[in-house]
C-alpha cells in the first residue's frame, strides 16, 4: 500500500477503484501530495491494460445478461473464436480459443494491439461456452 499524507490524511490509492479515486481527487488541492500521488495512479492505471481487463470484462457479462440462453458468448479475435482470455500484467493478453478451422490456437497481444468483438452464436455443443477470464 502507498500513502500519501497531506494535512494528517492519508489517502490510500493502490487499490482504490477508480471512481473512489476521481471522488478523492476532487478533494485535494492541485500540486500536493495526495494530487501527485493520485493522478500518478490513475495515468498508471490508463498507461496498462487494467482498462483494457475490465471493458473485455463487461462487454462480455453485459451479452450474457442480453442473449439467448441457447447461444455461446465468444470474444471474437481477428480469425479466432476465443474461450478463454489471460491478462498478464501489465500490458500483454494472450487470448486462447479456435481458429476458423477449428484448430487450438492462442495469440499474445499488447494492449494497445487489441481490436476485439464481442458476438453471440449459435451454441455448438450441449454446454453453454462463455469466453472466460484467468486470473
Amino acid at each position: 500500500m502507498i500513502d500519501y499524507t497531506q494535512n494528517q490524511q492519508t489517502v490510500e490509492i493502490l487499490n482504490a477503484p477508480s471512481d473512489k479515486l476521481e471522488q478523492q481527487l476532487a478533494g485535494t488541492a492541485v500540486g500536493s501530495a495526495a494530487h501527485l500521488g493520485i493522478t500518478t495512479e490513475m495515468q498508471r492505471r490508463m498507461m496498462s491494460g487494467d482498462a483494457m481487463l475490465a471493458a473485455l470484462e463487461s462487454a462480455v457479462n453485459d451479452l450474457v445478461r442480453r442473449a439467448p440462453q441457447d447461444h455461446d458468448i465468444i470474444i471474437m479475435m481477428r480469425d479466432i473464436s476465443v474461450t478463454k482470455v489471460s491478462f498478464i500484467k501489465p500490458y500483454a493478453f494472450l487470448f486462447e480459443g479456435f481458429d476458423q478451422g477449428g484448430h487450438g490456437t492462442a495469440i499474445v497481444l499488447h494492449f494497445t494491439q487489441i481490436d476485439a468483438r464481442v458476438v453471440y452464436v449459435p451454441k455448438r455443443g450441449p454446454d453453454r461456452v462463455i469466453t472466460g477470464f484467468a486470473a
